[in-house]
């Protein structure tokens, strides 16, 4: 779904772990379109008309289209 997204251009929601410090964090939720899969780093790039997030593979939880 997320490779779907950057390919055919539209809004999924991601919902991500935010580690803080140790065990602790909280979960995140943002929609938007992928705009960069980074392989290399294994993050991709979220973004909606309000803001731009990097998004860590390893930390997202879900994501519904």
């Amino acid at each position: 779904m997320i490779r779907d997204s950057a390919r055919e251009d539209y809004a999924i929601t991601v919902i991500w772990w935010n580690p803080v410090k140790g065990e602790l964090g909280s979960t995140c939720e943002m929609w938007g379109v992928v705009q960069w899969i980074d392989q290399n780093s294994r993050r991709i790039k979220l973004v909606n008309d309000e803001d731009v997030q990097w998004i860590s593979i390893d930390n997202i939880t879900e994501v519904k289209g």
